[in-house]
């Protein structure tokens, strides 16, 4: 994650998200999920689409989202639910001064104003908060929910199915 500003927990030495820190009030922001990309394929995420992606075990997950403001930012928080199950997790709220330059932990392919946050990695930090592909049975259809969170409460989901290609 690319820092503008920072604030750190000097106890902890974590880089602490700034946004916490102003007082900003409820700001009129939408929270948009796009599409979501698995291998080189894209699928849009329009309200009450719910795509049938179907993925190998060596396939990247990507979604596009970002917190429309005046411009884009990055938004706070990325679940995505598998079934009832948290299974990853992006949590933008602090992270360690190694971390702070792991970008291609966190975005894949992303430009100033288009963000692509993967969905699926082996890497663990405290941005990826949760990673438990490997407790999903993906041999038959299962419903998926990405829900993305701003920095002031707001949020949207989506949904898809996702089936592990034989």
């Amino acid at each position: 994650p690319h820092l503008h500003m920072e604030v750190r927990d000097m106890g902890s030495e974590l880089y602490i998200n700034p946004g916490y820190y102003f007082d900003l009030g409820n700001p009129e922001s939408e929270v948009q999920i796009l599409e979501i990309r698995a291998g080189g394929r894209a699928y849009r995420l329009d309200a009450g689409a719910n795509p049938l992606i179907e993925v190998t075990e060596g396939t990247s997950l990507s979604v596009r989202t970002h917190v429309r403001l005046r411009h884009n930012v990055s938004p706070r928080r990325i679940d995505l639910f598998i079934g009832d199950l948290l299974v990853y997790q992006i949590d933008f709220s602090h992270f360690t001064e190694d971390e702070r330059y792991m970008v291609d932990n966190v975005y894949v392919n992303s430009t100033e104003t288009i963000y692509w946050f993967l969905l699926k990695t082996q890497n663990e930090d405290n941005i990826i908060t949760v990673n438990r592909w490997d407790s999903v049975d993906l041999s038959e259809v299962q419903q998926a929910r990405i829900v993305v969170r701003d920095h002031w409460g707001n949020s949207t989901e989506r949904t898809f199915r996702i089936l592990l290609q034989r």
